[in-house]
This record gives C-alpha cells, sequence and structure tokens, in this order.
C-alpha cells in the first residue's frame, strides 16, 4: 500500500505530465480536446476519492457488525458480515478498474 509520500510524489509527476500533455495540445490547436481530457481526467480522479470513502465506511461497518455478534444471533450477523465482504471485494475490483483507467489517460499524455 502507499504512504502518504509516495501518494504525494505521484500525484505531483501525474500532475506535471497533465500540464506538460495540456500545454502540447494548446500548442496544436487542441483546446477542446484538451478540456474533455482533463474533465474525464478530473471524474475518475472524483470517483476514485468516492469509492475510498464507501471502503472506509464499510470497513467501519465491518468492525461495527463484528461488536454487534456479541449481542445477536450468529445467522443475522454473518450474512450481514458477509454482504460487506462482498461489498468490499467490489468496491476493490472498482478501484483497481479505475486506476488502469487512470493508468491509461496517464499513458495517453506520455
Amino acid at each position: 500500500m502507499n504512504t502518504a509520500g509516495q501518494n504525494t510524489k505521484q500525484d505531483m509527476e501525474e500532475s506535471d505530465m497533465i500540464k506538460q500533455f495540456m500545454e502540447l495540445l494548446s500548442q496544436q490547436d487542441m483546446g477542446g480536446q484538451s478540456q474533455g481530457f482533463m474533465e474525464m481526467f478530473g471524474y475518475v480522479a472524483g470517483m476514485q476519492m468516492q469509492l475510498s470513502v464507501v471502503a472506509d465506511e464499510l470497513q467501519g461497518m465491518r468492525e461495527q457488525l463484528a461488536k454487534l455478534q456479541e449481542s445477536q444471533p450468529k445467522t443475522v450477523t454473518e450474512r450481514l458480515m458477509d454482504k460487506v465482504a462482498q461489498l468490499q471485494e467490489k468496491a476493490a475490483g472498482l478501484s483497481e478498474r479505475l486506476s488502469e483507467i487512470k493508468e491509461h489517460l496517464m499513458e495517453t499524455a506520455e
């Protein structure tokens, strides 16, 4: 997993690469494409942030369910834990796909 320092360095590198790409598009009188690329990149980055929040909330739910297991029938909490685990897997899959999309956008900018 990336540390905050690694994320900051990666963000700065991505930012520099995108700036260079935007300058190149501007030089080629491709302002419309530049704007579209930035909108798409911003959309993907926003989705990644939202997905991160969802993952954190699911982890919180899992912790709450673990506490609830002590006082509730096992079958109810087991089913809920299974559902939360499934949602976490789906969120992780979506996160991977968004990372792939972002990487593809970055490769395009190179």
